[in-house]
């Protein structure tokens, strides 16, 4: 490279970086001035906002209830016992129609299953008192009519209970 050609690169760069330095320095700010004297201070800001709240309180009842319309209004005047809100109680379960019809199906199901189990034990009942009448009727007709033909079974000498003397 020519030794012009090299000048006019370096005094490029260098006015580019003036122009950047220039473009970022900070601007004056315009500002009042006026003498400091001892006077009131009464200045108004007149303009709506938005209220944040920091601190929410939860306000939990212990029992379950639907809360009435509440009479107070933005910016009343709330004082220590005052009654802010009133729960009404809710409506009873057993007074829904549609509680009220499942129980009645409820109860009609286990009446049917009460007939139902009293059916069947009738029924065991009788099979039980015919098996002991059939049992009966042929103990009778075979060990009843030859008692000497019964099976011993030893216990009578063994039994001190039993044992004749």
């Amino acid at each position: 490279m020519k030794w012009p050609f090299r000048i006019v690169v370096v005094l490029l760069a260098a006015a580019l970086l003036l122009g950047v330095a220039l473009a970022m320095r900070p601007h004056p700010i315009d500002v009042d001035v006026a003498r400091v004297i001892r006077a009131p201070l009464d200045q108004k800001v007149v303009d709506e906002g938005r209220a944040r709240v920091r601190e929410r309180y939860t306000v939990s009842a212990p029992v379950a209830g639907a809360l009435a319309r509440i009479d107070l209004h933005e910016g009343d005047v709330v004082e220590p016992g005052m009654v802010l809100a009133r729960l009404l109680p809710l409506p009873s379960p057993l007074l829904d129609p549609r509680s009220r019809q499942v129980a009645v199906e409820r109860l009609a199901g286990a009446m049917d299953t009460q007939r139902q189990t009293a059916s069947t034990v009738t029924r065991d009942d009788a099979a039980l008192e015919q098996a002991r009448r059939v049992s009966a009727s042929a103990w009778d007709r075979r060990n009843l009519s030859a008692p000497d033909s019964w099976p011993s079974t030893g216990r009578a000498k063994d039994d001190p209970g039993t044992a004749k003397e």
